[in-house]
């Protein structure tokens, strides 16, 4: 159902005035209470976020990329990081290498 352009006046947490009800009927599984308002109907309705689901979560390799600082005078390091890197940042001037079996000296 879209009614149209609302706004987001209220937020409450769970177990605050303006959300009680809503514990009740959902217990934990209540994450925010907001209210809307539809000024141009003259509406006001309460949305709530509800956690129908919870499993773990299963994170990659977090080690699966570095980034490699090269000074502009290292031409040698320059051209052999240059072929095995993925691509420059020039943000940070770095440049992204995949990690796949390499290893990483500090």
């Amino acid at each position: 159902m879209h009614i149209g352009k609302t706004s987001v006046r209220l937020k409450f947490k769970p177990g605050a005035q303006g959300s009680k009800s809503l514990v009740e009927k959902y217990g934990g599984r209540l994450g925010r209470v907001r209210c809307r308002y539809y000024p141009a109907k003259r509406l006001h309705y309460e949305t709530a976020e509800i956690t129908v689901n919870k499993d773990p979560w299963i994170q990659k390799k977090s080690n699966t990329h570095a980034y490699v600082p090269v000074h502009w005078k290292e031409k040698d390091l320059k051209t052999r990081i240059k072929t095995a890197a993925e691509k420059w940042n020039t943000n940070n001037k770095l440049r992204k290498l995949e990690l796949k079996g390499r290893t990483v000296e500090g």
